[in-house]
């Protein structure tokens, strides 16, 4: 019995102490998850115009980051109605928002105050403020951790390669110390040229020797800065490159060069939550992603709120593009979209047949 009895003890210890051991590790993971930091700095862009002389142009950043959720603050560089640029990941989607001076400022009698951009995932839009440039260095860290070598174009590839969800082929290395952001970056083109007309997307072949992959952009941090236990970059460069079909080389077109003036760890930031202002144009992105044929639906929201995809479906102009985007998965190989497209198609009538009929039924209350 005595025996029996300190087996039992024994054993109960041992579950216990695998218990405690087990939760020390999720917490040190969690933990790790939810690394925070945020930093501020400039940055220049120096690019090669048309007439084959340089410009350059300069701006500032802010940024924000908690585990996989990121804000980044950017100015407008030139644009005197615009008053910041800002992009905002949840950790899943992310959105670019123009948030613009109020009317009297601008000399406008719009009462729109910004523009939203809602995306699927987490890269940026591009050309707003640079802000690409500044999240690949600072706030990429997830989104390199779960791909694999073929990613979502972080550079401006041709009309219609991001919106067809087209891939890129890319290599990099991630620093060993947390937040484990990238140390380079290179990403390839595949040998063609993209364009969309009329709605019509077109792809050919570049002419030799440009028609295989070749290189499209270099990122590298030229200089770390380590603050407590995370390494973070405090300068780094992107270089991006066209073809010279004239030398039959590649020559840079343009080089972004940026460094930070500030760091601190943790984040004042209450929320990272996608929103926007009183009075905003958004257009939203996300409905290939959960399966509804729609490129794109845009809506004015008066008073700040996304809306949802039932919500979206009550607007009037949404069946009808829904109905243009049924019509284009209706193609031979594709019959799987079909089902999905119809299925779709008939849900969402009944959202909106049952929402007119709420709201019709709360009036008449």
């Amino acid at each position: 019995m005595e025996f029996r009895a300190s087996s039992i003890v024994h054993d109960v210890f041992l579950k216990k102490f695998f218990l405690l051991a087990l939760m020390l590790i999720l917490i040190c993971r969690t933990v790790d998850a939810e690394v925070s930091y945020e930093m501020k700095g400039n940055i220049e862009s120096r690019y090669l115009r048309h007439d084959g002389e340089w410009a350059s142009i300069t701006n500032w950043f802010e940024v924000s980051v908690s585990g996989c959720r990121s804000a980044i603050r950017a100015g407008s560089i030139n644009d005197k109605a615009i008053e910041y640029f800002e992009y905002v990941c949840d950790g899943t989607k992310s959105a670019l928002l123009i948030k613009y001076y109020p009317p009297e400022m601008r000399g406008s009698r719009s009462i729109n105050q910004a523009n939203l951009i809602i995306n699927s995932g987490p890269v940026p839009e591009y050309g707003f403020g640079l802000i690409t440039h500044v999240w690949l260095a600072c706030a990429s860290s997830c989104f390199f951790q779960k791909k694999g070598g073929q990613i979502e174009p972080i550079f401006n590839m041709g009309p219609g390669f991001r919106e067809h969800h087209l891939k890129v082929e890319a290599n990099w290395s991630l620093a060993a110390t947390n937040p484990k952001l990238p140390e380079w970056m290179c990403d390839f083109t595949d040998g063609k040229v993209y364009k969309e007309e009329n709605g019509v997307f077109q792809t050919e072949p570049l002419p030799t020797p440009f028609d295989k992959p070749t290189t499209n952009a270099i990122f590298s941090v030229l200089a770390w800065r380590k603050l407590a236990d995370l390494r973070l970059p405090s300068k780094w460069q992107v270089i991006e490159y066209k073809p010279d079909f004239t030398n039959q080389t590649l020559e840079a077109w343009k080089i972004v060069t940026a460094y930070t003036t500030a760091v601190r760890a943790g984040t004042s930031r209450d929320s990272f939550a996608i929103q926007a202002p009183q009075y905003t144009w958004v257009t939203d992105r996300t409905l290939e992603a959960r399966g509804v044929p729609v490129a794109e639906f845009s809506y004015i929201s008066t008073n700040g709120n996304i809306l949802s995809l039932s919500e979206m479906s009550q607007q009037r102009n949404f069946m009808p593009i829904l109905k243009e985007g049924v019509k284009k998965v209706l193609v031979p190989k594709k019959r799987s979209h079909v089902v999905i497209a119809v299925s779709i198609l008939c849900f969402l009538t009944v959202v909106v047949f049952f929402g007119r009929r709420s709201a019709a039924d709360g009036k008449g209350s």
